[in-house]
Order: structure tokens, then sequence, then C-alpha cells
């Protein structure tokens, strides 16, 4: 690997975008670079979802971060002979109207397996089941 290039300014101080942060332009990768964990606190709880607010430390600074732990969902794209989209029509509370979306669901039975989910979310929410399936 080789090392990074410089933009001009270090990390930690302001580029032309003004942002600060970490100049790296060698091969990307996540980092497992860690951040000790100092506390954690369920905000919110409700029936579908919860919202965490962890305090941890980065860079020798204690920072809280928020953030929504869900169990998960599956989405599907149906298509037919025509490669049309199948979309349902369904309430959506946040915008106040029913919108148009593809078939989804929350992984929300205990050991199903996604795609189980994202079969038996077409019978349900749309009524129908497809011929074959690429995930």
């Amino acid at each position: 690997m080789s090392p990074p290039q410089s933009l001009g300014h270090s990390a930690g101080e302001a580029g032309e975008s003004g942002e600060v942060g970490e100049v790296w332009l060698g091969p990307v990768s996540d980092s497992d670079t860690d951040h000790p964990l100092v506390s954690r606190t369920e905000t919110f709880r409700g029936r579908k979802w919860s919202v965490r607010t962890d305090r941890v430390t980065i860079g020798g600074t204690d920072v809280d971060r928020d953030y929504v732990v869900h169990t998960g969902a599956v989405g599907v794209i149906a298509l037919d002979d025509a490669d049309r989209v199948l979309l349902i029509r369904q309430y959506r509370h946040p915008v106040g109207r029913s919108l148009f979306e593809p078939p989804a669901g929350l992984l929300d039975v205990e050991g199903e397996d996604p795609l189980v989910t994202a079969q038996r979310e077409l019978v349900e929410e749309a009524g129908y089941r497809a011929a074959s399936w690429n995930v």
C-alpha cells in the first residue's frame, strides 16, 4: 500500500471546502479504529424501533452519537414478463398520504430468513408469488 497523497492541508486542518477531517487518497477500506464506549442510553423506545445515545471517546474527547436501532427490513422489486415494476399503494402517516412503493416488510419474525420474509411480504401485500428470485 502506498502512502496517501497530500491535498495541501493536514488532517485536522480546514481545506478549501471548510471541512475538517482526515485527508486520505490511498486505497479505501473501512477502519476498525476503536472509540471506547463511555455510556449508552435508550432515549426512545417504540413498538418497531428505538433511539440510543452512545457517548464515545474520539480523539480524546467524549462525544454523543444518536442512532436508530431497528430489526431491519426487506424490499421486493418484482418484475413481470414485460419488465414492469410492481408497486403497491400504502398510507404513510409521516407524509399524510398514500404513496406508491415496492412491497416491503420488517424482519420481525424471530429466526426467519430475509428471503422468506420477502416472499411472505410479496404475498401479504400484493397477492403475488414470484416464479424466481434473484438476491
